[in-house]
């Protein structure tokens, strides 16, 4: 696990971790699994909503999406399949 999670979850702290479906997107759902981290959500990238004058795509500004909408429950969550 990352050394911040790491860190984060020795302290205690509740986690939740939301990314999008992708290349890689099932690798590091399984690799969380593996060490133990449980609320993890894979969500299908066609489920995010994304204004249409938002051309630049950074990766903050695609977490702070993704945990806004988490939040609320906006978010289709991916079975990750076997």
């Amino acid at each position: 696990m990352d050394n911040a999670l790491c860190r984060l979850v020795s302290a205690g702290r509740w986690l939740h971790v939301v990314y999008e479906a992708g290349c890689c997107g099932f690798v590091i759902w399984r690799h969380l699994s593996r060490q133990g981290l449980t609320r993890e959500v894979v969500v299908a990238p066609s489920s995010i909503a994304r204004p249409a004058t938002e051309r630049i795509k950074t990766d903050r500004r695609d977490a702070l999406l993704l945990a806004r909408l988490a939040r609320a429950g906006d978010l289709a969550v991916v079975r990750v399949p076997d």
